[in-house]
């Protein structure tokens, strides 16, 4: 028989022993957030750049949008508490890193090691100090934002991505690289990857994941890929598509707890495989197939949570009289057009929409209908940049250059301040000179 007394005995000795252990796990951190705390900020700038003459060669031949001759450069980021920021910049070979941190509570390191099949670029970026130290802060004056790194790759090189990425803020803008492989992790924070011109050469990985973070995909139909995963524990995954797949594609997304939001593509088949444990679903309207697009899968599953399907906003608006054009006389076909909007202004469509109605009308490859759109566009809004910018980049991605040259020219003159003109001239004339070598 056990006496009482024994038994409270025990307990407190318990209880004791319990409270030791939460005071010392007490002091232990507040130890730890004494030494490690931050040191006040000292900021600086950077520009740096790495060049690697030995993959001038694997420039890729744009041509058939398959090619993928010589190394890869395998990118890989590991970053902790910044603004990150990706872009394509026309230096051959050579890696930029640009921005401005806090050298006295963070370290930026690069690395380059050269394999077999690849060339591996590491580009680093972590705090000096503890966690808990950096969140004790110096006095408050610390904040993970106010470091700014941006990371330049060559264009039209042959890239594999790969980051991982703990707390910040995160862009990737991947029009005008040709990218293998994209894949990475997210802990938090919001992450967005935007590929406003199809990939140049097919991506052979897919695989996102996200912890605690909500991740935008945009245009995700010009990636390329057949088949990727994305995955989230909590959160938003967005998945926008601008226009319509040319190849067949699965994407798989799940999300624990959170919710998805997918636009779907417009003029492509649309197969969803969705389902939810605790949540609901909201799908798009159906719509049939057709033997002459091709067919977009989405296999989703949100545990707790929202999966939510729309359409494409210019879907209804343009297929109507895209259908029109693919099968009637042109003229006839716009000016019955004129004739609809001039009596219910409200129904026009937007220089955008008549930008996507010609590039959908040149896939089936009606140049002449393709062209007189153009002409319709600038008629209906002669004074709007867009609509030259817009041609521009129609011109530009088909390798019609000095079209695309003139297109902005005009553009800019609508919009003498528009930078983003003046570096698609720049990048123009560079690759006309390039087009003239070429041919001689």
């Amino acid at each position: 028989m056990v006496k009482k007394g024994s038994c409270l005995k025990r307990l407190a000795i318990g209880c004791g022993g319990f409270l030791a252990l939460v005071v010392a796990l007490g002091l232990v951190a507040s130890i730890a957030a004494f030494t490690g705390k931050a040191d006040p900020p000292e900021f600086t700038k950077i520009q740096s750049a790495e060049t690697f003459p030995a993959i001038d060669e694997g420039t890729l031949d744009l041509s058939g949008g398959n090619q993928t001759p010589g190394k890869p450069i395998r990118l890989i980021l590991d970053m902790r508490m910044l603004e990150f920021h990706l872009k394509a910049h026309d230096a051959p070979g050579q890696f930029r890193i640009e921005g401005e941190y806090d050298k006295a509570n963070y370290e930026l390191t690069t690395l380059v090691k050269e394999k077999k099949d690849s060339i591996e670029y590491r580009v680093g970026f972590k705090n000096r100090h503890n966690i808990l130290g950096l969140l004790a802060g110096a006095d408050g004056e610390v904040d993970p934002e106010d470091n700014k790194i941006v990371v330049y790759a060559p264009r039209d090189q042959l890239l594999e991505l790969k980051y991982k990425i703990d707390i910040g803020t995160v862009k990737l803008e991947l029009t005008g690289l040709a990218v293998k492989a994209l894949e990475g992790h997210m802990s938090k924070g919001p992450i967005f990857i935007s590929m406003e011109e199809p990939n140049k050469t097919r991506m052979a990985v897919f695989d996102l994941k996200n912890t605690m973070s909500e991740m935008t995909l945009w245009d995700v139909q010009n990636y390329r890929y057949k088949e990727g995963h994305v995955q989230g524990n909590a959160g938003t995954i967005r998945l926008d598509h601008s226009g319509l797949y040319k190849e067949d594609a699965r994407l798989v997304v799940r999300m624990a707890v959170g919710e998805v939001l997918c636009r779907k593509p417009a003029n492509t088949n649309f197969n969803p495989r969705l389902s939810t444990i605790m949540g609901g679903i909201q799908n798009a309207k159906e719509e049939p197939f057709l033997e002459d697009r091709a067919t977009f899968t989405l296999a989703g599953r949100v545990s707790v949570g929202e999966f939510k399907v729309t359409n494409n906003s210019v879907d209804k608006r343009v297929s109507r009289l895209y259908s029109k054009l693919k099968q009637g006389d042109t003229d006839q076909v716009l000016a019955d057009y004129k004739s609809h909007i001039a009596l219910r202004p409200s129904k026009a469509l937007t220089v955008d929409d008549l930008n996507t109605l010609a590039r959908w009308l040149w896939h089936r490859q009606l140049e002449d209908k393709t062209y007189a759109v153009f002409a319709l566009n600038e008629e209906l809004h002669p004074d709007n940049p867009d609509v030259f910018k817009g041609q521009g980049r129609f011109y530009k991605r088909n390798k019609m250059y000095k079209k695309a040259l003139a297109s902005f020219e005009t553009a800019l003159e609508k919009d003498p301040g528009d930078e983003a003109s003046k570096q698609q001239l720049a990048r123009l004339k560079h690759l006309i000179k390039e087009q003239e070598v070429a041919s001689n």
